[in-house]
Order: structure tokens, then sequence, then C-alpha cells
């Protein structure tokens, strides 16, 4: 069954047997935010209430897509506007440091959450509701036909072109993917792979990218001493709302024990003594 969370690589490696979903046990973020959207859901939805004017029904329960039966979800709850059909309703309780990407409307991922459940429902209208305390914070839009049919499509290619066939997506959300890549490939063979051409733009990128990163460690580095140097013995620095600390700190020692990892370097080219590209 495909869900909607995940990279689709971590969601591959559990649908194909590679990986076993989350364990919430050893993820006290992840468990710690869904307890808060589960336990402030009946409070989230009563504001909801009020906001709209209208009685928001409670979740209807798993739906299963009839002509993709590897879809499915659960919806968190619905409504019924004055005029129209049923509206299929996403209750978002976000972390408070992603407040920010409410400011204008919900992200893009609860809104093409919420039209994935209205699609699941043969419904048209979708109102995704972010509680943002003391408030919460909701669109309304339409699932047209354009939208739905594309986020079918990609679910369908994912599942036909990558599940069903068995073959390893495209590894793409940063260090979370590595990680399961590393978990895949743990060793090299000493071989080569020709890239495809898109890769020569994104090693472009890469280039750029490490010359900013290195531009502004250099720049931080500058600044730190900056600071130290204007504290001097003190041990804090006040600012106008800020202070900076700059004090002595010690750190038992430890012992590292032993292991092997893969490490991504550039390198101008492939050694003579592997055959060369």
């Amino acid at each position: 069954l495909v869900r909607t969370t995940g990279s689709p690589l971590s969601e591959w490696m559990v649908l194909t047997g590679r990986e076993n979903p989350p364990d919430l046990s050893e993820r006290a973020d992840l468990r710690d935010m869904l307890n808060w959207g589960n336990a402030s859901e009946e409070s989230h939805r009563s504001m909801l209430q009020t906001e709209l004017g209208q009685y928001v029904w409670p979740g209807i329960g798993c739906v299963q897509l009839v002509s993709m039966p590897y879809l499915v979800g659960t919806i968190d709850g619905w409504y019924l506007p004055a005029l129209g059909g049923r509206t299929i309703v996403e209750l978002k309780a976000p972390a408070r440091w992603t407040y920010d990407e409410w400011d204008e409307e919900p992200p893009m991922p609860a809104r093409a959450q919420a039209a994935y459940y209205a699609i699941l429902t043969g419904q048209r209208d979708a109102l995704v509701s972010g509680l943002l305390p003391p408030a919460v914070k909701w669109a309304s839009f339409v699932v047209d036909a354009s939208m739905a049919q594309q986020i079918l499509d990609r679910l369908g290619e994912f599942w036909d072109g990558y599940v069903q066939k068995d073959i390893m997506p495209p590894a793409a959300c940063g260090r979370f993917d590595r990680k399961l890549v590393e978990k895949l490939h743990p060793k090299d063979d000493g071989s080569i792979v020709v890239l495809p051409e898109r890769f020569d733009a994104l090693k472009e990128e890469w280039d750029r990218l490490s010359v900013e990163k290195k531009s502004a460690e250099d720049r931080i580095e500058d600044i730190g001493a900056m600071f130290a140097g204007e504290i001097g013995n003190a041990t804090w620095g006040q600012g106008r709302g800020y202070a900076m600390k700059d004090a002595h700190t010690s750190r038992a020692g430890y012992t590292v024990a032993a292991s092997e990892f893969r490490v991504l370097r550039r390198c101008n080219k492939v050694s003579e003594t592997k055959g060369g590209v």
C-alpha cells in the first residue's frame, strides 16, 4: 500500500520488504509530533467548526481506491458547505519551527495530502487546517480533473515502475536517503558506472554550493573571532536582544569503535588503475 509520507526511496524499501516501517519507539521526535496531532484533533476540529460556522464531521475511517487498490488513506474529517458536495478536511498540527511555512497558505505537502484524500473519496473539494495555537489557519481549494490525474499518474508510475518491477527509485532526500542507499550498497566493488547526462548539471551545482559553503564557514569563523575578541576575559557579551557566551568547556575522553562506511568525494578523474573512463 502506498502511503503519503516519507521519501519515494523509503516507501519503496518498505513496500518491497527491504526495510521495516519506521519504529516510533526509536524516534521520539516523530512519536511526540504524532501524539500531539492525535491528542489535539478534537479541539482542532472544534476550533475549525467555529471558523467555518459549519459542523465538521469526524473521520470516516480507512478508504481504498477501487481502481487502484494499493492506494488507501484515513480521512480526518469532512463537512457540508451551504452549496455543493462533501468537502474533505485534513487536520495538521505542524511543529512550531515550521509555522512560517503557513504564513500565506498551507504548504504544498499538506495540500497535496488533502487532494489525495479527496480523490480517494471521489470528492472535488478539500480543506487543509493547521493548528497554530492559539488559532487555526485554513484554506479550501478545488481538486480539478487535471490535478487529480497528475496525482494518480505519479502514484501509478511509482507503483508500476518501481514497486512492481522491483527497481530502486532515484534517491533525493538528503541525508535520510543517503543512509538508505548505504544500506542497499554498503560496499563498492571497484567497477565504473557511466553517469546519465543530467548529473552534469548536478555536479556544477555541487561545485557552486561547495564554494558558497566554504565561504560561509570562513565568514562564520571571522565573526566568531570578532565576538571572542570583544568579549575578552568576560564570559558573556550582552547585545540588544541577544547574548553571546564564550567560556571554557571540557569533554570527557572516549573511544570510537572501528567501523567502515562509504564517503562521497569529488575527484578530477577515475584513477588509471581502475581502468579510466
